[in-house]
């Protein structure tokens, strides 16, 4: 049988240090014989995060936040996030995580950055691998969706439309107020 062990990996069935194999006899014994499950503990990173606002002009910004936590029973090594707009992204570094150790960043966005859409945000950790985890599900959150917009005219200006005189072509202008 397998055991299961939350936040660890079987190594295997040993007796004494002797792992158990297949094809491995054990030794006769006269009564009880013990065997033994070893555990590799591993860390285990997970990230949550959010994103505002939702929706900006093409001149705003806007901000994401995330949380990577090592849920694992023993320190992580530095890691990554990745931060994806679409097909645009940010890389951000993540140190070393003691067990229960949590990093937080907020990072800020320009709209003029992305362009006008609608851009699905998504945030991974490790997204190299380099931390041996005892679950590689929980690395990934989406956060929505982020819509960039066409900045509105400015308040500032007025239209106005005059012909200086009835043969002249029809002519608008802004003008400030």
């Amino acid at each position: 049988p397998v055991p299961i062990c939350a936040g660890a990996v079987f190594d295997g069935w040993y007796d004494g240090e002797t792992p158990i194999t297949r094809t491995a006899v054990i030794s006769e014994r006269r009564g009880n014989h013990t065997l033994v499950a070893r555990w590799r503990f591993l860390p285990d990173l997970s990230i949550t995060g959010s994103l505002s606002p939702t929706t900006i002009t093409k001149s705003g910004t806007f901000g994401v936040t995330y949380t990577v936590k090592n849920v694992g029973m023993v320190a992580s090594a530095a890691s990554s996030v990745q931060i994806r707009f679409g097909n645009a992204g940010w890389t951000r570094v993540v140190p070393a995580l003691a067990a229960g150790a949590t990093y937080s960043e907020t990072v800020t966005g320009a709209g003029s950055t992305l362009g006008t859409g609608s851009f699905s945000v998504k945030l991974t950790t490790d997204i190299s691998n380099v931390v041996a985890e005892s679950d590689e599900n929980n690395n990934e959150a989406a956060l929505g969706t982020l819509t960039v917009v066409r900045d509105p005219v400015d308040s500032n200006y007025d239209f106005q439309y005059k012909k200086r005189k009835s043969s002249d072509p029809d002519t608008a202008w802004l003008s400030t107020s």
